[in-house]
């Protein structure tokens, strides 16, 4: 590893770097201090990013993490956010169309109150 602004981090309070090796044997955890960050490499090279978990701190989060993001799961992975994006379409449209006949109503007795 010729970047010098990546700590490796051999050992750590949760073990997360022994846990990830468990996953896959290649993993390593590093601190980005250009980032300030953690990331997870794989492997030796110039190209060894596997991923960036979104956390501020190595704990179980991040072994998750690396699990459900593995090339292996990536098409369940894919299948989960487009469920998630139907759904959250589903609900922007029910509340679209809730909000619109609540107007409609409003509307309409406005109309009705200002003849009678």
């Amino acid at each position: 590893m010729a970047d010098f602004h990546l700590v490796r981090i051999e050992n750590d309070l949760y073990d997360i770097a022994a846990r990830l090796r468990e996953i896959d044997g290649e993993y390593y955890p590093v601190f980005n201090k250009k980032c300030r960050r953690f990331e997870i490499h794989r492997g030796s090279g110039s190209d060894t990013l596997a991923c960036i978990p979104p956390f501020d701190r190595l704990d179980t989060r991040t072994l998750e993490y690396v699990r459900r993001t593995r090339r292996e799961n990536a098409a369940a992975l894919m299948e989960e956010i487009e469920r998630d994006n139907i759904k959250a379409a589903e609900e922007r449209q029910k509340r679209l169309t809730e909000d619109t006949l609540k107007k409609a109503a409003d509307v309409a007795e406005h109309l009705y109150n200002g003849q009678g």
